[in-house]
């Protein structure tokens, strides 16, 4: 029988440890160990293989971005994502194409195998998805902050932690109810209801910084 063609995105060396160990009981063979979505996006151009176990958080290009490169050049790799990082958004924007399980990384040690063979036989694998879910992670919040926020929304964003709507509107020469239709627009974005979590963010972005 032949070996599945595995190829592992994480940047974290122990984890990559792991990862040899629970697969040397399985039918795989890992062909690929990359540390960073650039030198990934690179080599897969122009080798073939099954499955990709994809971290989200990387250097140089995380695992959105390689996602979001794959799918733009339709390049058709099935790809597990095993992370801390999860959101109901994420999974629907990729699950059609791309994305054909998710297992978080607390759990892969006794789930990863189960997800190979359900993604390799056709399936998908999506069980080990937290009761959390549909609040995103910080981390998944920053990156619709770079991508899907205007550059007035970003602008104005950073003031929340310091100043109030009139404020805002005296300082940028805008209307109060237009500062407010901006943050109205920014909490749907990032999928919160109140702006003391949009200040709770900013201070835990800045905090990882």
């Amino acid at each position: 029988m032949r070996k599945t063609k595995v190829v592992i995105a994480e940047d974290h060396d122990i984890l990559i440890d792991g990862y040899k160990v629970l697969l040397g009981t399985c039918n795989v063979e890992i062909v690929g160990l990359f540390q960073n979505g650039l030198e990934l996006i690179e080599w897969s151009k122009s080798n073939f293989y099954d499955l990709l176990i994809l971290d989200i958080e990387m250097p140089e290009l995380d695992g959105v971005g390689v996602l979001e490169y794959f799918q733009e050049n339709n390049m058709n790799i099935k790809t597990l994502v095993v992370s801390d990082h999860h959101s109901e958004t994420f999974i629907e924007r990729f699950q059609d194409s791309l994305l054909k399980g998710f297992v978080s990384k607390t759990d892969v040690s006794y789930l990863l195998e189960d997800a190979i063979n359900a993604i390799i036989d056709g399936g998908s694998y999506f069980v080990s998805l937290p009761v959390k879910e549909k609040v995103e992670s910080d981390y998944l919040k920053s990156r619709i902050f770079e991508k899907d926020l205007s550059e007035r929304e970003k602008e104005l964003l950073p003031m929340l932690e310091h100043y109030n709507y009139n404020d805002i509107a005296t300082e940028k020469e805008l209307s109060v109810n237009t500062v407010k239709t901006y943050f109205k627009r920014i909490r749907e974005k990032l999928g919160v209801s109140k702006n003391i979590e949009l200040v709770n963010l900013l201070i835990r972005w800045g905090q990882r910084k």
